[in-house]
């Protein structure tokens, strides 16, 4: 009995997920017949299948059909695994003549039989197309004249489970922008790394490849700041050849590409504006901060101190308003510029000093958070200063109030 197996040149072994074998004897023999069959090729549980058939003397047919879930097919051939049966019977006569040319047959067949891994050699003839479009929304819209891309990249994490090195042929790799292509060149895509297979079954192997401005014509930074909204990427995947074999490919394997595309704040930078929100319950803790003996009709003044660490080379200029729970606009706050850090934070205090008739008015707000507008600028934008911003170059601001009362001796 013999099974082919596509894709495959050399077949080591077949785990099957589902269908069923079917054995059938066929014999018009006026015989009793018990069959008795081993195949070491089929696997299930660790042991050789054995099967067990048996007939009376009337003849005909009898069938026996066999689960395929957790069965594995084992053997060596070029496409194909050839299984062999040992068989034995038992033959008890009923006294009746046998006619001259009559025949026990015996029939094996899958049915609907599901493959779920293969072990072996593939064809290196294996190839799958592939087309993927990705959107970049981050670049749907700015204005390059103020904020240039000079150093981006694309970083590509590929994860292969398959038992098989893969490699990528790239047809086209584009940026799209309104629907013009910019296609891309060079040695970074049309030189991309082997996808190198999982060692074993159930491993799993990553891939990392950088698409940056080297070796790459044009450069992202040239692209990049044409405000480009998707990635076009056309291409096969194909198997490449194994002189040993032992590759595989399983029903759960995957081979899979992740994409991020990385901006480092490397070069000149001016008119970025930054947003943020911090949420802290201003007019509840300045009521609380007030205890008897003194209330709110002492307060002359209250002082809310902003202390600003700034550990980023880039100048801030920014303005605070007090906000409510829904977003609204209660206070404007001061106006607050910062130097960018340098070999240690620039550390900025600034005094925002509230009258009585503003700080009475600040406590009845329901003030919930302080909505922060940043404007980020390199000192020497104009002449295209170079700086670089780190994962742990970080900007924390806190705030502190400093209330003042004035008693009346004589109330």
């Amino acid at each position: 009995m013999e099974v082919p197996i596509p894709n495959l040149t050399e077949v080591d072994s077949v785990w099957l997920g589902g269908g069923v074998l079917a054995i059938q004897i066929d014999s018009y023999l006026p015989i009793e017949i018990i069959a008795l069959g081993r195949c070491d090729n089929i696997v299930s549980a660790g042991e050789p299948l054995v099967v067990t058939l048996s007939m009376d003397a009337v003849g005909e047919s009898t069938e026996v059909l066999i689960p395929l879930s957790q069965i594995s097919l084992i053997g060596a051939g070029e496409e194909m695994l050839s299984l062999e049966w040992d068989w034995s019977f038992v033959l008890v006569s009923s006294g009746q003549p046998v006619e001259a040319g009559e025949l026990l047959t015996i029939k094996a067949s899958f049915d609907e039989a599901t493959v779920a891994g293969v072990f072996g050699k593939f064809s290196s003839e294996l190839s799958h197309n592939i087309e993927a479009q990705v959107a970049i929304p981050e670049l749907t819209s700015w204005d390059p004249a103020l904020f240039y891309l000079s150093a981006p990249r694309l970083l590509l994490e590929v994860k292969n489970s398959f038992g098989v090195d893969l490699g990528l042929e790239v047809s086209e790799l584009s940026l799209l922008a309104d629907g013009s292509h910019t296609p891309l060149h060079g040695n970074a895509i049309h030189e991309f790394p082997v996808f190198e297979g999982a060692p074993a079954v159930g491993d799993t192997t990553w891939i990392s490849h950088v698409l940056d401005n080297t070796g790459m014509v044009p450069t992202l930074s040239d692209v990049m700041n044409l405000a480009n909204d998707s990635l076009l990427l056309i291409g096969a995947v194909d198997v490449l050849p194994n002189p040993s074999g032992g590759q595989f490919a399983t029903a759960t394997d995957v081979l899979s590409c992740s994409g991020s595309f990385e901006v480092p704040l490397a070069g000149w930078v001016k008119g970025l504006t930054w947003r943020d929100t911090l949420l802290t319950p201003i007019s509840q803790a300045l009521r609380d901060g007030v205890a008897p003996p003194l209330d709110w009709m002492d307060v002359s003044s209250l002082t809310l101190r902003f202390i600003v660490d700034n550990a980023l080379p880039l100048e801030l200029n920014g303005s605070v308003n007090f906000i409510n729970i829904h977003g609204d606009s209660l206070l404007a706050g001061p106006d607050i510029a910062i130097p960018g850090g340098a070999d240690a934070p620039a550390i900025v205090t600034v005094d925002y000093v509230l009258n009585r008739t503003l700080a009475l008015e600040l406590l009845e707000m329901q003030c919930t958070a302080v909505a922060l507008s940043w404007t980020l600028a390199t000192t020497g934008a104009g002449i295209g200063e170079s700086i670089q911003v780190f994962a742990d170059d970080l900007v924390s601001m806190r705030i502190a109030a400093k209330v003042e009362c004035q008693i009346d001796p004589d109330p």
